[in-house]
């Protein structure tokens, strides 16, 4: 059974930071985003936003 004081995911230990995995859009966007997902045959936009970003990775690594 795990320790949890309240709703949300349990506390990390003080030398462990938690990374943020969240991005802000406006409404416009998103649509933009979704719209090229769907060009693109990608029915999940989170899964289009992180395939775009590896990509983007990869090629600017040396």
């Amino acid at each position: 059974m795990t320790n949890h004081r309240g709703p949300g995911r349990p506390a990390l230990p003080a030398a462990e930071v938690r990374k943020p995995r969240s991005v802000r859009l406006s409404d416009a966007e998103l649509a933009e985003i979704a719209s090229a997902a769907e060009a693109d045959g990608t029915a999940n936009v989170s899964r289009w936003i992180a395939d775009a970003a590896l990509e983007k990775a990869r090629r600017t690594r040396p």
